[in-house]
């Protein structure tokens, strides 16, 4: 029981650094477009798809495994909340055989 349990922590902890590296893509995104996405002194939130992040070549899709996470449902939020200050959290859905092997909702 015990090896099962490093197994699926190992799994889960791939799947956290793809989602850590979601964020950290996004944020080099948001150094380049946030001219584009905010006035300079309004705050908000804002949606960066995988697509936007993969177009820059900001990240690549997990592929490992033959799981993917390159889909509508694998994105970042980014909140603005004050000039120069933003929050960023990933969502991802990542399947194999188009069945949900890992998600963060």
């Amino acid at each position: 029981p015990s090896l099962n349990k490093v197994i699926a922590t190992n799994k889960e902890k791939k799947f956290e650094y793809y989602a850590t590296s979601l964020e950290k893509g996004a944020k080099l995104y948001i150094e380049s477009h946030s001219k584009d996405l905010w006035d300079e002194n309004s705050t908000g939130e804002k949606k960066i798809s995988f697509l936007a992040l993969k177009n820059d070549y900001l990240v690549k899709d997990y592929k490992t495994d033959n799981i993917t996470c390159d889909n509508d449902n694998t994105y970042v939020i980014v909140n603005k909340i004050g000039k120069n200050k933003y929050t960023y959290k990933a969502y991802l859905k990542c399947t194999k055989n188009n069945n949900i092997v890992y998600e963060i909702k």
